[in-house]
């Protein structure tokens, strides 16, 4: 008899054929049993040579004996008919289980998905027993249905898996701990990934991840798989018509499919759920570990995303791939670079869509800023697309108001035709929004406002204001024509516009107006009379003239002449007194 060794096991070989001791672990050993009782061989003999129980051997030849096997003149039985009877169990003697009185009560615990843990707590009062005893019942009773996997084939160039990781906490430059998430883009049948370090989970952060992985890829996927995560699906739809209207942009920009997984079957886009775990696993712990060497315990945002720059560049692009033999970056340059879709000329703009109602203040708010809205819209829902630059208000699928971007937090952009025109008034309080409102009446309304309101020194708007919600009270029409009467009797106040409209006079023709019933004010008795100011001069006077006037020649000069002229003056006098000397 020979022995060898194979896989650390002992196998005996006899005549060439391998047998195993101990029990029975596949068929071949018991049709080499049944063979060599076919041959004639003694259990004694059998149990020496092949190492078996002598109670198997038995087993197994009273089993022969009762359907004719041991008959050499017959076949060998086949491997189908041997395994029939020999998984036949005997009948057991009936046995009852402590816990056969609540297999209801288990059986609803089990649809439930209750643990062995939870059961076990909650039998202590009712059958104290092991847990491992409720894990057996558990095991024999309700056994878990293994559902079959389909496994999907991959083309190239087709599908893109996305999803969000959590990585924990870190600081930033400010030394402010930030939590952090890795968005994993990652192409299924190369299992290429572009993995990038984000601080939030926005919508702005999931588009330009699209952009930044498009461009690592040079090309662009023909689907993109993701969860129902609010950035990409408003609401999951069997028609998948609520899509994020920022999100459908991009791709009709980019030119894929949208397409959202079912809610919570994560395993529809197993390989991105993957290749976050395998991240984890492989470049966060090594690199926390790193920087616990360095005696770092609380690493930057800065370091993590360089850090992970390398460890894509240098592992995990590099790796085998389980399975295939090749790695991610010689499959994506062999296969599916060459088929992805071309990128377009220019890169998309970002633009967030989203959904409001606009308030009774007639304005909506956006990125904690408001922008109005026209007062008619007040209670119906608007869309609100923010560009770079610009803000614009859809209602109906019609731009209704479009704002320059706020650049401050909690800034109000607010547009003076958008609001109602009386409480516009108040609300500006100003001399140009009171005369556009007053312009709006009519032009008449609009010239005594004017004359209201351009007092010299006088603040006149409250007046402004009283004149405009006249309007209210009797209409703009006979505002409008109240103006007029007042204007062409030159009595452009409050006071007078509202005493027209109170006697009705802005019925009558204004026309037809009496001058014998305009009651000549008196003179006040303490004013001085305006003659006294007026000049007696005519303004066509010359200076020559005036200066003539005011200052007569003396014999010496003028005194308002300059010194020059002055000192001439007094030559000549000189000459001329000399002169009448030598005469006399």
């Amino acid at each position: 008899m020979n022995v060898t060794w194979q896989s650390s096991e002992r196998v005996h070989k006899l005549n060439g054929e391998p047998i195993m001791k101990g029990k029975i672990k596949n068929m071949t050993e018991v049709r080499t049993i049944i063979h060599r009782l076919r041959m004639g061989q003694s259990n004694r003999q059998i149990h020496r040579d092949l190492g078996m129980h002598r109670s198997i051997i038995r087993k197994i030849k009273n089993i022969a004996i009762a359907h004719q096997w041991l008959d050499n003149t017959s076949l060998m039985p086949s491997d189908e008919e041997i395994s029939k009877v020999w998984s036949q169990k005997p009948e057991a003697q009936s046995f009852t289980h402590p816990l056969d009185i609540y297999k209801e009560q288990f059986q609803e615990w089990n649809k439930a998905g209750l643990s062995s843990v939870v059961i076990h707590r909650l039998m202590a009062d009712k059958c104290p027993c092991d847990i491992q005893v409720i894990r057996r019942y558990r095991k024999k009773h309700f056994p878990k249905v293994v559902e079959p996997v389909m496994v999907r084939s991959t083309v190239p160039g087709r599908d893109l898996e996305l999803d969000f990781g959590e990585l924990g906490v870190f600081s930033n430059d400010d030394r402010v701990n930030k939590k952090v998430w890795l968005f994993s883009l990652r192409l299924r049948h190369s299992r290429m990934v572009y993995r990038e370090i984000v601080l939030d989970q926005t919508i702005q952060t999931f588009l330009m991840g699209h952009i930044h992985a498009f461009e690592y890829f040079n090309g662009v996927p023909k689907h993109c798989i993701m969860d129902n995560l609010k950035a990409a699906v408003t609401r999951s739809t069997i028609d998948n018509d609520m899509v994020n209207r920022s999100y459908q942009e991009l791709a009709e920009h980019y030119g894929f499919i949208i397409s959202p997984c079912l809610p919570r079957t994560p395993q529809h886009k197993g390989g991105v759920e993957g290749d976050v775990k395998y991240t984890k696993r492989n470049f966060l712990s090594y690199f926390l570990e790193k920087q616990k060497e360095k005696g770092i315990t609380n690493p930057k945002i800065c370091d993590l995303r360089s850090a992970l720059e390398q460890w894509n560049r240098e592992i995990a692009n590099l790796h085998e791939i389980h399975g295939i033999g090749r790695s991610p970056l010689e499959l994506f340059k062999s296969e599916e670079e060459k088929v992805l879709q071309p990128l377009p000329k220019y890169r998309w703009e970002l633009t967030m869509w989203s959904q409001g109602v606009v308030r009774r203040e007639w304005r909506v708010m956006i990125n904690n800023a408001y922008y109005s809205v026209p007062y008619q819209l007040i209670g119906e829902p608007v869309e609100i697309c923010v560009t770079n630059s610009f803000v614009r208000i859809f209602y109906k699928h019609k731009e209704v108001a479009l704002h320059e971007k706020a650049t401050k937090k909690w800034e109000y952009k607010r547009k003076v035709e958008h609001a109602p025109p009386l409480q516009e008034a108040v609300l500006q309080c100003n001399r140009d929004g009171l005369l556009m409102l007053a312009n709006e009446i009519g032009p008449f309304t609009h010239q005594v406002a004017y004359a209201i309101i351009s007092h010299p020194s006088v603040d006149k708007l409250k007046p402004v204001r009283y004149l405009l919600k006249l309007a209210q009270k009797y209409s703009k029409d006979r505002l409008e024509k109240a103006c007029q009467r007042a204007h062409s009797f030159n009595v452009c106040s409050y006071a007078s516009v509202k005493n027209i409209l109170e006697k009705d006079l802005d019925l009558q023709p204004t026309e037809n107006k009496d001058n014998g019933k305009i009651i000549q004010i008196p003179f006040p008795r303490f004013a001085r009379n305006p003659e006294v100011y007026k000049s007696s001069f005519t303004t066509n006077e010359s200076f020559g003239e005036k200066l003539e006037r005011l200052h007569p020649i003396s014999m010496h000069g003028n005194a308002m002449m300059s010194t020059f002229e002055g000192l001439l003056a007094e030559k000549i006098v000189e000459e001329e007194s000399i002169d009448l000397g030598s005469i006399t």
